[in-house]
């Protein structure tokens, strides 16, 4: 525990300025990054060329993660527990989790780079012949990892699901609760004295601003440090690579004025502490427990879930 509080304590003393910055000047960053002018008779603005490509690369890695880890899941069900019944309810809601996974990523796709988010029937058609193709690509490769192989990452498999389950999960609640208008809300209204501190929240109001969901989605990839617990070495620089990775994704979404700086700030952090809360579990005793209480409930007498990780 005190290894989790060190590393999330020296996160939040880095980010701590960040914050105190954006309490302040929120309005003002998001405004001069976005290149936001008055014509006379309405806000203007044209987000750079290359903003539109980070969003979608932003959101893309979690969304192929997701349905990668649900769909294994399902796998691993169907090859090493198959006889288990309730095994078998739990392997269907995976595979069907991934199918609409793969879906949300092809309209998502398709609605920002497009920037048509009323598609028509046609376009809807389109996108679902086009994510059953990959799905059954998806499903093909998965298929033939084989079962040692697959038996010995299970454990990495589900505790990815299970962050990114809880993270999204409390995201939404966060967002939806809070109530923030975007800049770009501002914009399209017409009245920019609607702006609103983070700290002053419109509960409720239908507005989802704070905190960056974006910024969560690219935080996530946060977890796939966990997949290189036997090199040090890699994990260091994925580490580095996903830092990058993630202040490129929330600097774009203050230049598409999307965001506040303590939008981008806190969705990071926040999806960071519960990623490395669940990382500490991961190598906790209280795994192993849990793990039992799971083979009770599934009836699982087989070694399968046996935790392979190591300390």
């Amino acid at each position: 525990m005190k290894k989790y509080l060190f590393k999330i304590g020296i996160v939040f003393l880095i980010l701590f300025p960040l914050i105190l910055l954006g309490t302040f000047y929120d309005y003002e960053i998001t405004y001069k990054l976005s290149e936001i002018y008055y014509d006379g008779h309405k806000y203007i603005y044209t987000p750079q060329a290359w903003i539109v490509p980070v969003e979608l690369i932003s959101s893309t890695p979690t969304m192929i993660l997701l349905a990668v880890c649900s769909n294994l899941t399902y796998i691993y069900i169907k090859k090493c527990l198959e006889s288990n019944q309730k095994l078998k309810y739990c392997g269907w809601f995976m595979i069907t989790f991934s199918a609409l996974t793969i879906f949300r990523l092809c309209y998502t796709l398709t609605t920002e780079f497009t920037k048509n988010y009323e598609l028509s029937l046609i376009w809807l058609v389109g996108i679902g012949i086009i994510s059953i193709f990959l799905f059954l690509l998806l499903c093909y490769f998965l298929n033939k990892i084989k079962t040692d192989i697959l038996k010995s990452i299970i454990d990495l498999v589900i505790i990815t699901l299970c962050v990114g389950f809880v993270i999204f999960g409390v995201m939404a609640v966060i967002k939806f609760t809070w109530g923030r208008p975007r800049l770009r809300n501002l914009i399209d209204e017409g009245n920019m004295q609607g702006y609103l501190p983070w700290y002053k929240p419109m509960f409720f109001s239908g507005y989802a601003s704070f905190p960056s969901g974006h910024a969560t989605k690219a935080g996530y990839v946060f977890i796939l440090s966990i997949w290189f617990r036997d090199n040090e070495k890699a994990k260091k620089i994925f580490n580095a690579i996903a830092w990058i990775f993630v202040t490129i994704a929330c600097g774009a979404r203050l230049m598409q004025a999307e965001h506040y700086l303590t939008d981008v700030v806190f969705g990071t952090f926040i999806t960071y502490a519960i990623i490395q809360f669940f990382i500490y579990l991961y190598y906790s005793k209280w795994m192993e427990k849990c793990i039992k209480l799971v083979k009770k409930f599934f009836d699982v007498k087989e070694k399968e879930l046996e935790p392979s990780r190591r300390d």
